[in-house]
C-alpha cells in the first residue's frame, strides 16, 4: 500500500497503524525504494509511505520525502501520519466514470470541456480539456470552499463553479514528469494561454484542478 500526500491541506482522513514490522527473509525492497524516490525527485509528489504486508505481519514499512511541498515539513511516518484522502472520490467515482464513457465513445478525453459543458468557456478556458481536468493541469484553482459559499443550494454551487476563473497553466519544473509530451507540445496543448511559452517551467500562479 502506497500513500502519498498530494497537497498540503486539510486533513481529512486517518490512517493511524501499530506497526510491527516482521523481517522479510530474503526479500529485497531496494525496487520499491527506488521507484518512490524517483517519483519524489520528479516532483509528482512530495512524499509518501511504503506498507507491505503478507497474511498477519508486515514485511516492510518505511516514509519518504516530506508530508507536504514545503521542505522544512515532516518525513511522513508509517504508524502516525494523518493523510488528507477528500480526493478519493476522483479515483473510485470520476475516474472509473470517465473510462467508461471513453469505452462507450461517449467522452473524449482531448475534447475541450466546453463540448460537454457550454459554460464552461471564455478565454483560455475554451481550450481546457476534459484530459486536463482530470490529470490537474486545466489552469483552474485546486480548492474552492463551495460548500461554505453556496449555503446549501445547489444551483448557486454550479454557478459558482462556472463562475471561477481561470489562474494559469501547472507548468512548472514539476509538473513535467507527468506529462510524456516534449516541451513545445505542452506548451501548444497543455498550458491553456500560454501558447508563446517555450518551457513548461515558464509560467504558474495558482495550483491547477
Amino acid at each position: 500500500m502506497v500513500a502519498v500526500g498530494w497537497r498540503a491541506g486539510i486533513l481529512c482522513g486517518v490512517v493511524t497503524m501499530t506497526l510491527a514490522v516482521a523481517p522479510a527473509r530474503g526479500q529485497s525492497f531496494a525496487s520499491i525504494d527506488a521507484a518512490v524516490k524517483d517519483g519524489i525527485q520528479k516532483g509528482i509528489y512530495p512524499g509518501a509511505v511504503v506498507i507491505i504486508g503478507r497474511r498477519d505481519s508486515l514485511l516492510y514499512a518505511r516514509g519518504y520525502g516530506h508530508f507536504t511541498w514545503s521542505p522544512s515539513s515532516p518525513v511522513p511516518r508509517p504508524d502516525s501520519t494523518l493523510w488528507d484522502i477528500a480526493s478519493i472520490t476522483k479515483v473510485v467515482s470520476t475516474a472509473a466514470s470517465a473510462l467508461r464513457l471513453v469505452d462507450q465513445g461517449k467522452l473524449d478525453l482531448e475534447a475541450p470541456v466546453r463540448r460537454y459543458l457550454p459554460r464552461f468557456s471564455g478565454g483560455p478556458k475554451n481550450q481546457v480539456t476534459v484530459r486536463m481536468l482530470l490529470d490537474h493541469t486545466s489552469g483552474l484553482k485546486s480548492y474552492v470552499p463551495f460548500y461554505l459559499k453556496a449555503r446549501g443550494s445547489r444551483a448557486r454551487a454550479v454557478d459558482l463553479l462556472y463562475a471561477q476563473p481561470w489562474f494559469a497553466c501547472r507548468a512548472t519544473a514539476r509538473s513535467t514528469a507527468i506529462s510524456t509530451r516534449s516541451s513545445s507540445d505542452w506548451s501548444s496543448r497543455r498550458c491553456p494561454g500560454c501558447r508563446s511559452t517555450s518551457s513548461p517551467s515558464a509560467r504558474y500562479s495558482a495550483p491547477s484542478a
